[in-house]
């Protein structure tokens, strides 16, 4: 058996054990403390930067609207889903160039990736074509023209042209 004073002795090492241990936990956990007081007061400088930063709410909603309104007028450049089809598109366009004195030999609806596009073949000065162009281009709808070919007669201002030629459409719910 063990004698009372071996007893005594582990006793007390087990309790010298015992604070020693709770000792390194208390200064382990003070250091973890000080570290996440560090921590917190590093986030809260960024969070005052980061709203410092950020524009007030009614600029904010001021900005919302400008945007909205910016997209309502640019939107109001696109035909809606049922608006057009490219069959009368077609007959707009055959009776602008005609307005320009553009002799429209052919055209036809073609097809591209899903995009209906109405490709004509015309004749007609170039002056007429650059007209056309500047009228395309200046429409309040928003035509777009993926391809032309042009072939100028020799000795004269006469164009042969290729034009395909489309209409943008934007789902206009909400």
């Amino acid at each position: 058996m063990v004698d009372r004073k071996t007893t005594t002795l582990l006793i007390l090492l087990a309790a010298a054990l015992i604070v020693v241990a709770t000792g390194i936990a208390v200064g382990l956990g003070l250091e973890r403390l000080t570290d996440a007081r560090l921590a917190a007061s590093r986030y809260e400088e960024r969070i005052a930067r980061v709203r410092g930063s950020l524009p007030s709410a009614a600029d904010a909603n001021a900005t919302r609207a400008a945007l909205r309104s910016q997209i309502d007028a640019a939107s109001g450049r696109f035909y809606g889903a049922g608006e057009m089809n490219p069959y009368l598109f077609g007959t707009i366009v055959k009776q602008k160039l005609s307005a320009l004195g553009i002799a429209v030999q052919r055209y036809q609806v073609v097809d591209v990736k899903g995009t209906s596009y109405v490709e004509y073949s015309a004749t007609g000065s170039a002056r007429s074509f650059v007209t056309f162009l500047r009228d395309v281009s200046k429409s309040p709808k928003l035509w777009t023209i993926p391809s032309m070919s042009l072939t100028f007669r020799k000795g004269s201002d006469t164009v042969e042209a290729v034009v395909r030629i489309g209409y943008a459409v934007v789902d206009k719910s909400p």
